[in-house]
């Protein structure tokens, strides 16, 4: 998954998305965190996320259920406990979220993917794919949200029935 595209951490988004064969239901996903490097609009511009460097360290005993649907998309479904610790790399200063979701991820044979997710998770996309949808870079949200993004990384819907935090602007505090 391009870290310029929307990503869900209600599971882990990046391992689940590396298999990609017939219905399975996966092992738990390693508690050991996983590392994603966000970098910062002060050195990526548009590209970045926050106005700094962001590290988020994911913490899972999620279960994956994968199934390979007609149309060759993919779909994740993710059950359980997670949470994630997000950390402003210029201050050192972390927050930790419960991001257990639940929630489903459709990937595409296009690269384009759907996220409808419940409970807490952790959204996060570069500035410049923000716009038309005005979505935040990297949001904490609970409630229900469903997303789309194309190929390109493009978000093209949003909507959510909950609450949502910029995460940004908490770590900046």
């Amino acid at each position: 998954m391009k870290t310029t595209r929307t990503s869900l951490v209600i599971a882990a988004a990046a391992a689940g998305l590396l298999a990609a064969t017939g219905p399975a239901q996966a092992d738990p996903l390693p508690t050991e965190p996983q590392t994603i490097q966000l970098p910062g609009t002060d050195t990526a511009g548009d590209a970045g996320y926050c106005p700094f460097p962001v590290t988020i360290q994911y913490f899972s005993n999620q279960q994956v259920t994968e199934t390979t649907l007609p149309n060759g998309a993919t779909e994740f479904r993710f059950t359980g406990h997670a949470e994630a610790i997000v950390t402003n790399d210029d201050t050192g200063e972390s927050i930790t979220y419960n991001v257990s979701g639940p929630g489903t991820q459709t990937v595409f044979p296009d690269g384009s993917f759907t996220i409808d997710a419940a409970g807490p998770n952790l959204l996060w996309t570069s500035v410049e794919n923000t716009e038309p949808a005005g979505v935040l870079p990297l949001a904490y949200t609970t409630g229900r949200v469903r997303l789309a993004v194309d190929g390109n990384g493009q978000t093209t819907s949003y909507r959510l029935n909950g609450r949502s935090t910029d995460v940004c602007a908490e770590l900046a505090a």
